[in-house]
Formats: structure tokens, C-alpha cells, sequence
């Protein structure tokens, strides 16, 4: 069965001084050449494609590209969503999205790829293991072609209709789907796996620094 993996990296990194984040290097590596580096050690994943449309982080992985490595350049990127929108002409039978700034751990990309779930969130409802932070995190879905006739095509467009605050992000289509079932609690309990390592997606650059005091200064990160 065709697998393919879309990392979303069309961000503008404003926190961290336009510099992208998925460059920022975490224990001498960058975070995208991270993920692309774990993605490569499995045979099922048939191509990466990379969102973005800026040319250092195109440079930054240049050398890595063995013809299994595309670019898409996304006509909107405001939002999350946006950019999620501007790959559905290449979903194939399977397809994960992940977030490229996302610092995964390598169990929690492997827990993702051998997950029997054809459809679901991933991300993490559990404090974070650096800062202890508690709120519902979103790093990525994995989604087979046939919903995207199903339900999420409509879905995005119509979340895509009302952008504005925090509705660009990848909990405004949970939440959307969410909504859409009769039963309380049984879309999560279906559709979503809980990641609860040293996965985290730093959104500032205190995050990073309590992310390198509690995680890697510890060598806790996988």
C-alpha cells in the first residue's frame, strides 16, 4: 500500500525571530533533517513531501533528497489548515501529516507509522516532560484518501470559511469533527492517539531552553 508522509514547515516562525524552527538544532541536529532522517529508516514510506516556501529550508535539506523528497509550495499559508489544504491533490491510499517543527521522538514516529488506526490525530493531552504545561497539542494526522471524500474535505472548507483566530489550527478541524458526532467522547476515543513522551513542539524560546535544562541536558530524548 502507497504511504506518504507531508511535513507542514510554511510557518513564520515570528517568535523566534523569523528564523524557522524546524532549523533550530537539537543535539547538533535540525529538527526537519531529524524527522526526515527517523521517516527514511522505514520502507513503507514511499515519498516526503515538504510544505514550505522558503529557500533555506529547501538548502538546508538539499543534499538529503534521493528522489523521494518533493517540495510543495503552498498558495496560502496563514494557517495550519491552509497549508494542509494545499496537499490533498497528492494524498495517495495513506497519508500522514506531520508538523516540521514538531521535535519527535524516534518511538513516537514508529508508534505512529505501525499504528493499525488508518485515521487519526495524534498529539498529546498529558503534561509535557519539560515544562509541564497542560493543554491539547496536535502534531499530525494520518489520513487514508477516502476521507477526504468522506468528511474532510468538506470540513476543512468550511473551517476554511470562517479563519480568524486560533481557527487555522489542526484542533479547529478535531474540533469540527468532534462536533459532528451524536455520541459525546466517541470521536476522540476512535480518532485519537495519545503520544506521551519527549515528543513536543516548543512554541517559544523559553520552551527551547527548559527543553534543552530537562531533556537533553538529562539525555532523555530518543
Amino acid at each position: 500500500m502507497n504511504n506518504r508522509v507531508f511535513i507542514l514547515c510554511a510557518g513564520e516562525s515570528t517568535r523566534f525571530g523569523g528564523k524557522p524552527k524546524q532549523l533550530i538544532k537539537i543535539a547538533g541536529e535540525e529538527i526537519l533533517r531529524r524527522i526526515i532522517r527517523f521517516l527514511k529508516q522505514y520502507d513503507r514510506i514511499s515519498e516526503i513531501f515538504i510544505i514550505t516556501h522558503r529557500d533555506d529550508i529547501r538548502n538546508n535539506i538539499k543534499e538529503l533528497n534521493d528522489n523521494t523528497i518533493y517540495f510543495i509550495n503552498p498558495s496560502k499559508r496563514r494557517y495550519t489548515l491552509e497549508s494542509m489544504l494545499s496537499t490533498q491533490d497528492e494524498w495517495v491510499d495513506r497519508n500522514i501529516i506531520l508538523l516540521g517543527d514538531v521535535i519527535f521522538s524516534k518511538n513516537a514516529l514508529e508508534k505512529i507509522l505501525n499504528s493499525k488506526k488508518d485515521f487519526c490525530f495524534f498529539g498529546r493531552t498529558k503534561p509535557y516532560k519539560s515544562t509541564n504545561k497542560i493543554e491539547q497539542e496536535i502534531y499530525g494526522i494520518k489520513i487514508p484518501f477516502s476521507e477526504k471524500e468522506r468528511r474532510i474535505k468538506d470540513s476543512l472548507e468550511a473551517i476554511e470559511k470562517s479563519m480568524g483566530k486560533n481557527k487555522g489550527k489542526l484542533n479547529s478541524l478535531f474540533s469540527y469533527l468532534e462536533k459532528q458526532e451524536k455520541s459525546k467522547g466517541f470521536f476522540r476515543e476512535k480518532y485519537w492517539f495519545e503520544i506521551n513522551d519527549t515528543t513536543e513542539d516548543i512554541d517559544s524560546k523559553e520552551d527551547l531552553e527548559q527543553f534543552k535544562e530537562n531533556i537533553l541536558d538529562k539525555n532523555l530524548l530518543d
